[in-house]
Protein backbone atom coordinates (compact mmCIF):
# COMPACT_ATOMS: atom_id res chain seq x y z
CA UNK A 1 0.00 0.00 0.00
CA UNK A 2 1.18 3.19 -0.76
CA UNK A 3 2.25 5.49 2.06
CA UNK A 4 -0.05 8.02 3.18
CA UNK A 5 1.10 11.54 3.91
CA UNK A 6 0.87 12.65 8.00
CA UNK A 7 -1.92 14.44 9.37
CA UNK A 8 -2.58 16.86 11.60
CA UNK A 9 -4.90 15.02 13.58
CA UNK A 10 -2.06 12.25 14.26
CA UNK A 11 0.62 13.94 13.88
CA UNK A 12 2.22 10.14 12.28
CA UNK A 13 2.81 9.01 8.91
CA UNK A 14 2.39 5.77 7.03
CA UNK A 15 4.39 4.10 9.81
CA UNK A 16 3.53 0.71 10.00
CA UNK A 17 1.51 0.59 6.42
CA UNK A 18 5.01 1.57 4.82
CA UNK A 19 6.70 -1.99 6.86
CA UNK A 20 8.79 -0.41 9.44
CA UNK A 21 8.59 -1.53 13.02
CA UNK A 22 5.88 0.62 14.49
CA UNK A 23 4.73 0.74 18.81
CA UNK A 24 1.65 0.12 20.41
CA UNK A 25 0.76 3.73 20.49
CA UNK A 26 1.94 4.05 16.46
CA UNK A 27 -0.38 0.93 15.73
CA UNK A 28 -3.31 2.88 17.49
CA UNK A 29 -2.45 6.13 15.69
CA UNK A 30 -2.56 4.44 12.25
CA UNK A 31 -5.73 2.32 13.35
CA UNK A 32 -7.63 5.99 13.52
CA UNK A 33 -6.33 7.40 10.83
CA UNK A 34 -8.25 4.50 8.46
CA UNK A 35 -11.00 6.66 8.77
CA UNK A 36 -9.29 9.61 6.16
CA UNK A 37 -8.16 9.20 3.39
CA UNK A 38 -6.48 11.81 1.98
CA UNK A 39 -5.91 13.24 -2.22
CA UNK A 40 -2.66 13.59 -3.37
CA UNK A 41 -2.87 17.40 -2.79
CA UNK A 42 -3.47 16.92 0.93
CA UNK A 43 -7.20 17.03 0.25
CA UNK A 44 -9.82 15.12 1.86
CA UNK A 45 -11.14 12.17 -0.08
CA UNK A 46 -13.15 9.69 2.23
CA UNK A 47 -13.71 10.04 6.09
CA UNK A 48 -16.28 9.00 8.36
CA UNK A 49 -18.66 10.91 9.66
CA UNK A 50 -17.00 11.73 12.66
CA UNK A 51 -13.63 12.27 11.07
CA UNK A 52 -15.64 14.92 8.67
CA UNK A 53 -16.68 16.97 11.72
CA UNK A 54 -13.71 17.22 13.49
CA UNK A 55 -11.70 18.48 10.46
CA UNK A 56 -14.20 20.71 9.84
CA UNK A 57 -13.86 22.62 13.17
CA UNK A 58 -10.05 22.07 13.65
CA UNK A 59 -9.10 25.49 14.59
CA UNK A 60 -5.94 25.51 12.54
CA UNK A 61 -7.09 24.28 9.21
CA UNK A 62 -10.16 25.86 7.97
CA UNK A 63 -11.16 25.52 4.66
CA UNK A 64 -13.92 27.07 3.31
CA UNK A 65 -14.22 24.92 0.27
CA UNK A 66 -14.51 21.73 2.49
CA UNK A 67 -17.07 23.52 4.78
CA UNK A 68 -19.19 24.41 2.03
CA UNK A 69 -19.23 20.89 0.25
CA UNK A 70 -20.01 19.12 3.42
CA UNK A 71 -22.75 21.85 4.21
CA UNK A 72 -23.84 21.08 0.61
CA UNK A 73 -23.91 16.87 1.64
CA UNK A 74 -24.47 16.43 5.19
CA UNK A 75 -27.98 14.75 4.41
CA UNK A 76 -26.10 11.81 2.93
CA UNK A 77 -24.91 10.79 6.46
CA UNK A 78 -26.65 13.00 8.82
CA UNK A 79 -29.94 14.30 9.75
CA UNK A 80 -29.81 17.97 10.87
CA UNK A 81 -30.37 17.06 14.72
CA UNK A 82 -27.37 14.79 14.40
CA UNK A 83 -24.88 17.54 12.48
CA UNK A 84 -26.11 20.14 15.01
CA UNK A 85 -25.37 17.21 17.58
CA UNK A 86 -21.84 16.49 16.48
CA UNK A 87 -20.66 19.78 16.12
CA UNK A 88 -21.73 20.82 19.60
CA UNK A 89 -20.27 17.83 20.70
CA UNK A 90 -16.91 18.77 19.60
CA UNK A 91 -17.21 21.72 22.28
CA UNK A 92 -16.56 19.31 25.30
CA UNK A 93 -14.52 16.43 23.60
CA UNK A 94 -10.96 15.89 25.26
CA UNK A 95 -10.03 15.87 22.10
CA UNK A 96 -10.73 19.35 21.75
CA UNK A 97 -7.84 20.02 24.08
CA UNK A 98 -4.86 18.06 22.31
CA UNK A 99 -1.78 20.22 22.03
CA UNK A 100 -3.19 22.72 24.61
CA UNK A 101 -1.02 21.95 27.85
CA UNK A 102 -1.32 24.93 30.47
CA UNK A 103 -4.54 26.27 29.67
CA UNK A 104 -7.77 25.71 31.43
CA UNK A 105 -10.10 23.70 29.72
CA UNK A 106 -12.52 26.68 28.64
CA UNK A 107 -9.72 28.45 27.18
CA UNK A 108 -8.46 25.44 25.53
CA UNK A 109 -12.06 24.92 23.99
CA UNK A 110 -12.50 28.08 23.04
CA UNK A 111 -10.85 28.12 19.19
CA UNK A 112 -12.87 24.54 19.21
CA UNK A 113 -15.93 26.58 20.22
CA UNK A 114 -15.41 29.65 17.57
CA UNK A 115 -15.59 27.24 14.56
CA UNK A 116 -18.51 25.23 15.70
CA UNK A 117 -20.32 28.88 15.98
CA UNK A 118 -18.96 30.29 12.98
CA UNK A 119 -20.07 26.43 10.66
CA UNK A 120 -23.20 26.54 12.41
CA UNK A 121 -24.48 30.13 11.46
CA UNK A 122 -22.98 29.20 7.83
CA UNK A 123 -25.59 26.19 8.14
CA UNK A 124 -28.27 28.01 9.15
CA UNK A 125 -27.81 31.23 6.82
CA UNK A 126 -27.52 29.02 3.65
CA UNK A 127 -27.61 25.16 4.03
CA UNK A 128 -30.95 24.54 6.27
CA UNK A 129 -33.76 24.11 4.54
CA UNK A 130 -37.27 25.72 5.93
CA UNK A 131 -38.57 22.41 6.27
CA UNK A 132 -36.10 21.32 8.84
CA UNK A 133 -36.20 23.88 10.78
CA UNK A 134 -38.55 21.58 13.92
CA UNK A 135 -38.62 22.84 17.22
CA UNK A 136 -36.08 20.10 18.12
CA UNK A 137 -33.74 21.60 16.05
CA UNK A 138 -34.35 25.07 17.39
CA UNK A 139 -34.38 23.74 20.60
CA UNK A 140 -30.76 22.13 20.16
CA UNK A 141 -29.30 25.52 18.71
CA UNK A 142 -31.06 27.29 21.76
CA UNK A 143 -29.54 25.07 24.21
CA UNK A 144 -25.62 25.39 22.42
CA UNK A 145 -26.10 29.24 22.09
CA UNK A 146 -27.25 29.88 25.84
CA UNK A 147 -24.65 26.81 27.11
CA UNK A 148 -21.50 26.63 25.61
CA UNK A 149 -21.25 29.93 23.83
CA UNK A 150 -22.32 32.03 26.59
CA UNK A 151 -19.35 31.06 29.13
CA UNK A 152 -16.98 34.09 27.82
CA UNK A 153 -16.86 37.04 26.25
CA UNK A 154 -15.04 35.82 23.09
CA UNK A 155 -17.88 33.56 21.95
CA UNK A 156 -21.11 35.80 23.51
CA UNK A 157 -20.46 37.84 20.32
CA UNK A 158 -21.17 34.80 18.13
CA UNK A 159 -23.52 33.45 19.85
CA UNK A 160 -25.81 36.94 19.64
CA UNK A 161 -25.00 36.55 15.66
CA UNK A 162 -26.18 32.79 15.59
CA UNK A 163 -29.01 33.71 17.75
CA UNK A 164 -30.02 36.38 15.10
CA UNK A 165 -29.57 33.98 12.42
CA UNK A 166 -31.75 31.32 14.20
CA UNK A 167 -34.37 34.31 14.70
CA UNK A 168 -34.62 35.16 11.16
CA UNK A 169 -34.95 31.86 9.99
CA UNK A 170 -37.82 31.39 12.15
CA UNK A 171 -39.51 34.64 11.47
CA UNK A 172 -39.03 33.93 7.79
CA UNK A 173 -40.30 30.26 7.95
CA UNK A 174 -43.85 31.65 10.22
CA UNK A 175 -44.52 34.20 7.04
CA UNK A 176 -43.22 32.31 4.65
CA UNK A 177 -40.44 32.97 2.00
CA UNK A 178 -41.31 35.97 0.21
CA UNK A 179 -41.84 37.96 3.47
CA UNK A 180 -39.02 40.96 4.09
CA UNK A 181 -37.93 40.32 0.36
CA UNK A 182 -38.50 43.70 -1.96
Amino acid sequence: APARPPTEATGEGAGAAAGGDASPAAEADHEEDLDLLLGEGGGVRAASPARLIELLVHPSRFDHRFCSALLLTYRSFFTPAELIRELTGRCSLPTALEGREGAGEGAALQPVRLMVCNVLQKWVRHYLRDDEMTPELLEALHSFVDGPLAESEQTRALSALLKRAVAKRTVRRRSGPRAGRS
